[in-house]
């Protein structure tokens, strides 16, 4: 296979349809029938560069690394010039935990092609996973000036506000985007979470609430709008919210235990018990799951089995336990149910407040990463 340097490769008409195709699969999730699509067309001719890319991306997306860095190679082997290939690798490279090998050819794909927005948007979460807020942020904002219309952009730079504490120039910044957007529909679901956590539940409400009106069937506006209703003491408004959550997504765990605890703030045990215990069948957030089952029992006066419940829980909590090992050092303190009970609750109120004096914020950690990149 000879390099082409510097060339952008020229493809007929008929191969330029099928790449078409192929790629409206692949935005579909159709990766297979992709995949036979850029396959047919290498074999009647192995130099189309864009062919490789496609079938790097499809290796990629199925978690097939080694493959899709061949035919990522592939394709810059043919032409050097392919700014998209370049930041695939650095999507490969990063998933091998290669970051930095990540972020440097992200920097080369931009340096291929400055347009290349995708490429800042890895290397800010790249950074932002280094800690680096400043760069990150500085990335997402040149990204903002290719772009002013790039949600995730604008999205993300929020997170990282967030996360060195600055909430109010997070809303800030979502109410930016939603002038530049008014269809940011992520955009209001975050600012009404972080309005929810500063206890404006009016204008939480009417966040969450706008989101709908763009994306109706999105399950995570009811999921945060049951949050808020119960935060506000609106019981029933939050039952009604997420049961609605619930039946969009069947699947949607954290809904399921969040509508738990709403029947447990109504002294409803028997109702949350029932969930929760069905739940704890299952493989997701179990040790969200057996804290729940030990508030309950707690509530209940029943100490030894609340005791049983928190003793479950830290065995699926690895990383709650890195940071916080007094937590095993609990029972052989502690004889007696009542007095076990009271430990724990002394050191999960103080874990609570170190994620920001919000109960809910350590159950949402994932969530608004995938609004983020829900679009791409």
């Amino acid at each position: 296979m000879e390099k082409k340097e510097n060339v952008t490769p020229t493809t007929s008409s008929g191969i330029q349809a099928r790449m078409e195709v192929a790629m409206n699969h692949v935005k579909a999730k159709r990766l297979d029938e992709a995949m036979e699509i850029y396959e047919s067309i290498l074999k009647g001719d192995p130099e189309v560069a864009a062919a490789y890319l496609g079938l790097g991306t499809i290796h990629f997306f199925k978690g097939d690394y080694e493959e899709a860095e061949n035919y990522l190679n592939g394709a810059l082997h043919l032409n050097d010039k392919l700014s998209q290939a370049m930041h695939m690798l650095g999507n490969v490279s990063v998933k091998r935990g290669e970051t930095q090998l990540g972020l440097t050819q992200h920097e080369e794909a931009l340096k291929i092609n400055p347009k290349l927005n995708m490429a800042r948007l890895a290397m800010g979460r790249i950074l932002t996973q280094l800690k680096k807020y400043d760069e990150a942020e500085q990335t997402l904002r040149e990204a903002l000036r290719y772009n002013p219309q790039f949600t995730q952009a604008a999205l993300m730079i929020s997170q990282i506000l967030q996360m060195q504490g600055k909430t109010d120039k997070a809303i800030e910044n979502l109410k930016d985007l939603t002038d530049r957007s008014p269809d940011a529909w992520q955009a209001y679901i975050i600012q009404g979470k972080l309005l929810m956590r500063k206890k404006d539940y009016a204008e939480s409400i009417a966040s969450l609430q706008k989101s709908l009106t763009f994306k109706s069937d999105n399950p995570v506006s009811y999921l945060f709008l049951g949050q808020t209703y119960m935060a506000d003491g609106q019981s029933d408004h939050a039952i009604t919210a997420l049961k609605k959550a619930i039946s969009l997504n069947p699947d949607m765990v954290i809904a399921q235990i969040q509508l738990a605890k709403a029947y447990t703030a109504i002294e409803r045990y028997e109702d949350a018990k029932k969930i929760l215990q069905k739940l704890s069948l299952g493989e997701k957030k179990l040790g969200l799951i057996h804290f729940r089952l030990a508030d309950i029992f707690v509530k209940q006066r029943k100490f030894k089995q609340a005791v049983l419940e928190y003793e479950a829980a830290l065995l699926h909590t690895e990383k709650l336990l890195e940071k916080y090992p007094e937590l095993l050092k609990i029972q052989e303190v502690n004889d007696e149910p009542e007095k076990t009970v009271a430990a724990y609750q002394t050191i999960l109120e103080k874990i609570k407040q170190d994620f920001g004096d919000d109960p809910e914020a350590y159950e949402e950690q994932t969530i608004e990463a995938d609004l983020v990149t829900a679009d791409e």
